[in-house]
């Protein structure tokens, strides 16, 4: 199996080679524009109702809160995964592959990021795909328990299948390289992180006016992540996210006001995702300057 998938990695990465970079570009370019293109239909009709002075602050305030715990979930998470002893520098790890991101594309991340595991390639492309399918599953348990505040044998179902994917990663932990307790503190994290994302995304609803669909709201955040994540050619699953959010939401409130609530809560998102990434940069940059300074009172 192992030997399969370096093979196939070999195979994938000498054909990205040796494909011409007017194709490469003209590629990620076209990805951009689809996504551009999804996010204006999707929330063209929600701009118009999104009027500054009438935003509760307050509600906005909860949903930038919330969303710098779910992403400051996520990094101590992948720190976890990997069972790594320098809970700082893992950290580091996935801000600086987490800026990526914001690249044309949605592959850059998880490339990146494999760079840092240790080991063969099997075991890279292992890490990082098992980081998605816990993250997956964490979505899959938070919403299933959101949607059966309205659906209930939904919601179980949803639920079911995320205890399902956690316990076959946990089955072949060996195979991946991952530990038994890094693998469950790695869920227990990122199910505290999906949480906090619903959270975010119900105050950025409820920052433009009363509602009470708030399963539906979390549902609707959880199953947009999840496509995103699939859709690669959306950087940050920008445009999808948004699409399956209205699309699941506008069934139930205004399509208006589901617009304007995932525009919201997108541009919400992007500043808590840049104040963790830069947070930490910050408190990186002091380590480094505390320590060249400590080398050189060293006598």
């Amino acid at each position: 199996m192992a030997s399969w998938i370096n093979k196939s990695i070999g195979v994938a990465r000498s054909g990205f080679a040796s494909t011409p970079k007017a194709v490469k570009r003209g590629t990620a370019i076209l990805g951009v524009a689809i996504s551009i293109a999804l996010l204006a239909l999707s929330v063209k009709s929600g701009i118009s109702k999104i009027s500054v002075s009438h935003l509760r602050l307050d509600w906005l305030a909860a949903s930038l809160v919330s969303g710098m715990v779910y992403f400051i979930a996520l990094g101590v998470g992948w720190g976890e995964l990997n069972s790594s002893p320098d809970k700082f520098k893992s950290f580091g790890v996935w801000s600086v592959t987490q800026a990526v991101h914001f690249l044309p594309g949605g592959i850059w991340t998880p490339a990146t990021r494999a760079i840092s595991v240790e080991g063969r390639a099997a075991k890279k492309t292992a890490m990082v795909a098992t980081e998605s399918v816990l993250q997956l599953a964490a979505t899959a348990i938070a919403g299933g328990g959101m949607l059966s505040l309205s659906n209930l044998w939904l919601g179980i179902g949803a639920e079911a299948g995320g205890v399902a994917v956690f316990l076959i990663a946990l089955a072949l932990k060996d195979k991946i390289g991952t530990e038994a307790q890094g693998t469950v503190s790695a869920t227990v994290f990122y199910l505290a992180g999906r949480i906090a994302y619903m959270v975010s995304y119900m105050a950025a609803q409820l920052s433009l006016g009363p509602s009470s669909h708030f399963p539906l709201i979390g549902w609707s955040a959880c199953l947009s992540w999840s496509v995103g994540l699939i859709a690669i050619f959306a950087p940050g699953g920008i445009g999808v996210r948004e699409a399956i959010y209205v699309s699941v939401l506008g069934s139930t409130i205004s399509e208006t006001s589901a617009q304007a609530g995932a525009l919201v809560g997108r541009v919400v998102l992007t500043v808590a995702e840049l104040a963790v990434l830069g947070a930490y940069g910050l408190a990186a940059g002091r380590q480094k300057a505390k320590q060249a300074l400590t080398q050189r009172q060293k006598p």
